[in-house]
């Protein structure tokens, strides 16, 4: 008999510990996907239909906003991409067809993948490109093509940095200063914008949409606001196992039936481990002002802002969908898989532990 339980026993914390595992590691997959998220998707991204937005446009407008001292002038970036490049290795004799991203502005803003090797060009390097793994393979058989030479329109241009391997190939290049200036100016339909108060950061890319006449974006997608919900996501396991371990120390406390006295210094000493636990785990919730409603009695006020966010993350019938606003659907859904699966492991170890 005793076996029997000690079997049993032995079967139930087997099944707790890897239940655990599995939640702690989902729960990393998460954070990791939040850091992506803060590195990659911080600033406001605006996609219109059609390529209307010009380099030499965005630079009179901010050369205004800067004289009449405008407290929020945006960091902007605009880039366009091209389908169906064809770039060559002449010394190889190679070429393949790509797709060409044309930048003007912070490259690094672009596209959420690591660099291999190399770097970013500065906004003034019109002779340089960034490439990725899988093109630095087809054109030069390496990976690490970087200070290497290939062909584009019949201008040549220096490899300054290799990315991840993506889901095609893909290779970048700076708009040069002087081409902006010409009738034929390069247009854009892609927009990246950051700002110092990122607590209005849409409310303000909206403004500036509309006051500088460019019509209504397809969409705008607030990465700020994004990457503030993940942080706040993350936490919640830490959170839950705070709340079950105060829960815990009170039923202990009550389940004594001690003197008053005995038992409010029990509830006292629960009190000061929770704000040791809110403190060691970072706890508190964001909430951002544009959450908050401006009439008590507006009771779709929420629905519509969850389903402005979500609306903002997903596809859109016919909208195109660029590989940066792709992976941060990944992304997301992935913190929050990881945080509901650590949360159903911290609850299944309680569920177990009471059962026993």
């Amino acid at each position: 008999m005793a076996s029997s339980q000690y079997k049993v026993s032995k079967r139930k914390i087997v099944w707790i510990i890897i239940v655990l595992i599995i939640g702690a590691f989902l729960w990393t997959a998460s954070i990791i996907n939040h850091i992506h998220i803060s590195d990659y998707h911080g600033g406001v991204s605006v996609r219109f239909q059609e390529a209307i937005v010009t380099r030499q446009r965005i630079d009179n407008i901010l050369e205004v906003m800067i004289s009449r001292e405008d407290p929020h002038i945006p960091e902007i970036t605009l880039w366009q991409i091209d389908e169906h490049i064809v770039v060559s290795n002449k010394e190889d004799n190679k070429s393949i067809e790509l797709s060409l991203i044309t930048v003007a502005g912070d490259m690094s803003r672009i596209y959420p993948v690591p660099m291999l090797y190399g770097g970013y060009l500065p906004s003034e390097d019109g002779f340089g490109c960034v490439i990725d793994r899988s093109t630095a393979y087809k054109l030069f058989g390496s990976s690490n093509a970087v200070g290497l030479r290939t062909k584009l329109n019949n201008k040549e241009y220096i490899i300054r940095g290799v990315i991840e391997e993506i889901d095609s190939n893909v290779m970048i290049i700076q708009e040069e200063a002087s081409s902006s200036k010409s009738i034929n100016a390069k247009r854009y339909s892609c927009m990246e914008m950051s700002y110092t108060d990122t607590e209005n950061a849409k409310l303000l890319t909206e403004r500036f949409v509309t006051s500088n006449g460019f019509g209504m974006p397809e969409v705008i997608i607030d990465g700020y606001l994004i990457s503030k919900l993940s942080y706040m996501l993350i936490h919640l396991p830490l959170w839950l196992s705070a709340l079950l371990i105060i829960i815990y120390l009170a039923r202990k406390v009550y389940s004594l039936k001690a003197s008053p006295i005995v038992a409010l210094m029990g509830f006292i000493g629960i009190l000061i481990i929770s704000l040791i636990l809110i403190k060691v785990t970072n706890m508190h919730i964001y909430y951002p002002n544009s959450m908050i409603p401006n009439r008590w009695s507006d009771f779709d006020f929420w629905a519509d802002k969850i389903r402005t966010i979500l609306s903002s993350i997903s596809r859109k019938e016919g909208m195109v969908v660029y590989y940066k606003d792709m992976m941060l659907r990944k992304r997301m859904l992935m913190v929050i898989m990881g945080v509901v699966a650590a949360g159903i492991a911290e609850l299944y170890m309680v569920h177990r532990n009471g059962a026993s």
